[in-house]
């Protein structure tokens, strides 16, 4: 399981707004149908085709965990980079 952490300064509500923005970035990215819901205010769950996790947001960071099946697991290391470069964009 990787975890990814990226810190904001936008407020936990501005933040979750850009965070619910993000899921379609990286489903056109990988060409997966991604399935997500919010559990309370700021933890965002989702899956897709081989991958699952969840986001949670607080005041000044956001903080994740991505399970990759086998097949994926190859590609980890793009993937975990790919979402961190699209957090980046839209946490600035």
């Amino acid at each position: 399981m990787a975890h990814i952490s990226k810190s904001h300064s936008l407020g936990r509500d501005e933040a979750k707004k850009r965070i619910e923005r993000m899921i379609p970035k990286l489903s056109q990215e990988y060409n997966l149908k991604i399935d997500y819901k919010w559990e309370g205010d700021y933890k965002l769950v989702f899956e897709g085709s081989g991958a699952k996790g969840s986001f949670l947001i607080t005041d000044n960071s956001v903080e994740g965990d991505l399970s990759l099946s086998f097949l994926l697991k190859v590609m980890e290391g793009k993937i975990v980079s790919t979402i961190n470069g699209i957090l980046d964009e839209v946490l600035k």
